[in-house]
């Protein structure tokens, strides 16, 4: 990667440190991963589906199970432990934190990594891939927004644009409800208000409403 392209990439996840911020640790160091987690009783199906989940976790931490992935619809399952690792390396992956990403009272795993690393949920058993960062055309991160978790990619390291895709999913994997917030200035680098055309979802708005939500979603 040339260094340009670094200092970019950078400059993108400093920009995230709000909504994104996470706890790390080396893939060989489980510790913080292994740390009970109480599940809420009044959200969750089974009183026990958190710790259901975390034992999950840990066996895909360690290798005893796969992560199942797919990509458009191709199979892309991988072992944790044969991802990059290497703390040094920009590309390497490390264990997060956990939090409930689908609004099911169970928290997901993070696994920190490059464009945001790459969001885990524990179901029926397995080990799945809820999403992933997609390049710096999608940054990986999650935001609330009315009460509801919301699973972002974003874009906004490039000039003129910024745009934030914001999918809730539920306790199943699935997405319901699909949303975005946007502001195009296509003939500016930086953002300028006196040209933005902004949109939250279907809806134009003004570039006023659009700096309260970007602030109140994504923290700047």
């Amino acid at each position: 990667m040339k260094k340009v392209e670094i200092i970019a990439l950078i400059g993108a996840a400093a920009i995230f440190a709000v909504s994104c911020g996470s706890k790390t640790e080396n893939l060989t160091e489980t510790d913080t991963a292994k740390e009970a987690v109480t599940a809420d009783a009044e959200n969750s199906s089974a009183p026990n589906a958190q710790e259901e989940a975390d034992k999950l976790f840990e066996k895909a931490i360690s290798g005893e199970i796969p992560v199942v992935a797919y990509y458009e619809d191709i199979d892309i399952s991988y072992n944790i432990p044969d991802l990059p690792n290497d703390p040094d390396d920009w590309e390497s992956y490390s264990v997060g934190e956990r939090v409930d990403l689908d609004n099911d009272g169970v928290k997901e795993l993070i696994i920190n990594g490059p464009y945001g690393g790459k969001y885990l949920d524990a179901r029926d058993g397995r080990v799945y891939q809820l999403a992933e960062g997609e390049g710096t055309t999608g940054q990986l991160c999650h935001a609330d927004y009315k009460g509801k978790t919301y699973i972002c990619h974003v874009d906004n390291s490039h000039g003129g644009r910024e745009i934030f895709m914001m999918d809730q999913y539920n306790g199943d994997g699935e997405i319901v409800e699909a949303t975005s917030l946007t502001a195009e200035y296509w003939d500016y680098v930086e953002f300028n208000e006196d040209v933005a055309i902004c949109h939250f979802g279907d809806e134009k708005i003004s570039v006023e409403k659009y700096l309260t939500l970007r602030k109140e979603i994504f923290g700047y």
